[in-house]
């Protein structure tokens, strides 16, 4: 993950290395041989969000505040964070998907959206947040209450990722 600082933050099976463009640098506000799933960077505070095996990290680089319930017996391993236009986290990961405000989580009950297996999660510059599971690809719009299948159900097979591109392209990885 590049950060707006111009740091390369990259996540490891053990912890987070930092290339600042002249050298490496351990981040040593996590324990000692975690592993680290996704890095993200909240674009209007600054605040980096490391999910990893043992909670979500929130750090804004003078301290570290841990969220333990997201692990595999909880609301599950975090795999991708995007932020909506009203300040809510999204988050994709093990046990399907939790909105967080940066203190309480929910896991979100949706009929449509899968529970387990949420790889990647992306919010649109129309305030929509995308979702790549093993189902499938998933959305919601701004003004909807619920998620929706992305593709017809007939071609809408297991989505590893996916990025926004731009102002209306979306790039997904598939099998």
């Amino acid at each position: 993950r590049t950060l707006s600082n111009g740091e390369i933050w990259f996540s490891l099976s053990e912890g987070v290395l930092i290339y600042d463009g002249k050298s490496f640098r351990r981040f040593r506000d996590i324990p000692e041989g975690t592993q680290v799933c996704f890095i993200y960077e909240d674009p209007d505070n600054h605040n980096i969000m490391i999910g990893t095996a043992k909670g979500l990290y929130i750090t804004d680089r003078k301290k570290t505040k841990c969220y333990p319930r997201f692990n595999d017996n909880d609301l599950g391993v975090v795999e991708g964070i995007a932020r909506d236009r009203n300040g809510f986290y999204w988050i994709s990961g093990h046990k399907g998907v939790v909105k967080f405000d940066g203190e309480d989580a929910y896991p979100v009950n949706d009929d449509v959206l899968p529970s387990r297996w949420t790889n990647n999660i992306e919010a649109d510059s129309m305030g929509g947040v995308w979702v790549a599971t093993d189902d499938g690809l998933f959305c919601k719009r701004s003004s909807d209450q619920h998620f929706y299948p992305g593709l017809p159900s007939k071609i809408n097979r297991p989505v590893g990722s996916l990025k926004i591109l731009g102002k209306s392209e979306l790039l997904v990885g598939r099998g």
